[in-house]
This record gives structure tokens, C-alpha cells and sequence, in this order.
């Protein structure tokens, strides 16, 4: 499955990559974690990448998500590079290890199938609801299809769609994310979702069993 997983994904180009770090505060010190991350996001920032921080909502247990984004995979190894040896880096990360905030449930890397997406295209602030998909072994190539004219349907009802796939950290699962300018477009667009003869149709039509939802989440982004 694994390597079927490679073998699929190696024919695919992509654009922004993405680490993100899932963090769960610990009861009180919620402030300080942003202050943290903050701090963070200006070494990062400095060297090259774009941040986003992001306050999980229904689906998740009072989490936090630390993005950070690169162009491409060029751009995301010379940042990694320049993070090795920066020394702002390193005091940062001695301090906040000395006096935690949060607790890290996980980590993993993801890189947005759309190869004309640039990190610079999430600086500006979004609510989001993300969908978690499992294909079935060979399954790959039809979920994506599936994605694509799901993405035609969702946008025409007022949606931004991004879709992205999982590298290391990951287990092969693929990212279904729709983006808002507030919570209120949110529930705009699901009210005409509800109602649309063209999305019904396409739902009918998928096969089932050829991917599991395996989780699903929403969110907001924080200022920084």
C-alpha cells in the first residue's frame, strides 16, 4: 500500500508545502502559547517560509495547528536548511523546552496538489473546515478526479477549495479543505450546498467504499 502510495504521488507535481504541528494547550497557559508561536512565526518569517496559526474548533480538543508554508519543495529544503543553523532558532526552542505551553500531538508534512498555490496565497485571514480522506488501495487516481469536480461544484456554490496530500508524518491520507472569508460564508454555503441538485447527483455517483473520511475538523486562523 505504501509504495502504491509513492508510485501515485510520484506523478503528481505540486506547489506550496506545508509542516504543520498540532499542539494542545495545557489548562491555563493558552496566552503564552500564542506569544510562543508568535515569536516563532517572526524567525520563520526571516527565513523564508510563511505562518499561519490556527485555533481548532468542532472536531478538535482545545488544539492549536502551527503552519508553516514554502512555495515549493525547492524553497521548503533551503528553509530547512537556514532553520538548522540560526541561532534565534535555537535560544527560542531552549526556552520554551525549559517552560512548555502545549503538548505536540503530531506533525507531518503536506503539499497542495494545485501547483499554481504559493505560500504568499494564505497570508490573508480564513475559517476553514478540512475533510480527511483514506483511498482504498488503487483508489488514488479516482479520488482525486472525485476532488476535482467536487472543487468545480463547491466553487460555483462560494467556496475556496484547496486539496493537499500527506507526506512524512503522514499515512498517505489526502486533505479536502474549504476556505471562507468568516463563519458566516460558512454557513451560506452549506445552506446551498443542502440544496443543490448538481452536488446531490455527484454524491450519488461516487462509488462507495473507495475512500473513508477519517476525520474531520474545523478552524480559524489567528492574527500574528
Amino acid at each position: 500500500l505504501l509504495l502504491g502510495s509513492l508510485l501515485a504521488l510520484s506523478s503528481i507535481s505540486f506547489g506550496e508545502v506545508l509542516e504543520v504541528y498540532n499542539w494542545k494547550v495545557i489548562p491555563g497557559k493558552g496566552q503564552q502559547m500564542l506569544n510562543t508561536m508568535n515569536e516563532a512565526a517572526e524567525i520563520h518569517t526571516e527565513l523564508g517560509a510563511t505562518v499561519g496559526i490556527y485555533q481548532l474548533n468542532v472536531g478538535s480538543e482545545n488544539q492549536v495547528d502551527y503552519v508553516v508554508r514554502t512555495d515549493d519543495q525547492a524553497s521548503w529544503g533551503k528553509f530547512k536548511d537556514k532553520l538548522a543553523t540560526s541561532q534565534e532558532w535555537a535560544k527560542l526552542w531552549t526556552k520554551v523546552s525549559r517552560n512548555p505551553s502545549g503538548e505536540l500531538q503530531m506533525s507531518l508534512t503536506a503539499v497542495n496538489l494545485d501547483t499554481s498555490k504559493k505560500a504568499s496565497d494564505f497570508t490573508t485571514p480564513f475559517v476553514y473546515g478540512v475533510w480527511v480522506w483514506d483511498p482504498s488501495p488503487g483508489y488514488e487516481a479516482q479520488l482525486l478526479q472525485n476532488f476535482a469536480k467536487a472543487k468545480e461544484i463547491h466553487e460555483s456554490l462560494g467556496a475556496r477549495v484547496e486539496a493537499y496530500a500527506e507526506g512524512v508524518g503522514g499515512t498517505g491520507s489526502y486533505h479536502y479543505a474549504l476556505l471562507f472569508n468568516n463563519w458566516t460564508e460558512m454557513g451560506e454555503f452549506f445552506t446551498q450546498a443542502g440544496t443543490s441538485k448538481e452536488l446531490a447527483e455527484f454524491n450519488a455517483g461516487i462509488e462507495p467504499g473507495g475512500a473513508e473520511l477519517v476525520r474531520s475538523f474545523s478552524g480559524s486562523s489567528v492574527p500574528n
